[in-house]
């Protein structure tokens, strides 16, 4: 008999305090996060700060690098704020390219913004990425604006950094 009254008390309370609209809030998120679902490249290198040594004056060093990002959602119920997605960095100028990265993130709909070792909001048709990212003997700190850009356009960027990493690697054996 106290299960039954709790049930009852539970439903007339999602009535009365309209919890009966959680769903609705859900499909709310999900449209504001798709904003983020698609391919995006940096149209110009940005300035990373490389720290090795942040107790030393010259413990740091500048980088120019390029950057593009794929972002996917993850299907199923369970995941609707969850995104999947990578990540190419390279730099032209000092001939080098990190290879693809793989992550995953969460949408934040109170920051607005998907949360990973790295931050992303879209403003207009722009990615904005804060990267920020701690190892052992170095941290790098980044601030980024993508465009959207087709995802063959992504593609055909990887697949060129891919060949140039993949030459210097033939070149300095």
């Amino acid at each position: 008999m106290c299960l039954q009254t709790l049930r009852l008390v539970a439903v007339l309370l999602s009535g009365i305090f309209g919890l009966n609209t959680i769903p609705a809030a859900a499909s709310d998120m999900s449209a504001q996060l798709t904003k983020f679902v698609g391919c995006w490249v940096s149209s110009k290198a940005f300035g990373t700060i490389l720290t090795s040594d942040a107790f030393k004056a010259d413990g740091y060093s500048l980088v120019d690098e390029f950057t593009a990002v794929q972002i996917e959602l993850i299907e199923g119920d369970a995941f609707t704020n969850v995104v999947k997605g990578t990540l190419d960095i390279w730099s032209e100028k000092s001939d080098y390219y990190i290879p693809t990265i793989y992550y995953g993130g969460v949408y934040d709909p109170i920051r607005d913004a998907i949360l990973l070792d790295s931050t992303f909001y879209v403003i207009g048709d722009r990615l904005y990425f804060v990267h920020h990212r701690t190892t052992e003997k170095r941290a790098d700190r980044a601030f980024r604006i993508l465009d959207r850009v087709d995802c063959s356009v992504l593609q055909a960027k990887r697949a060129e950094a891919h060949r140039m990493y993949k030459a210097s690697l033939s070149d300095g054996q």
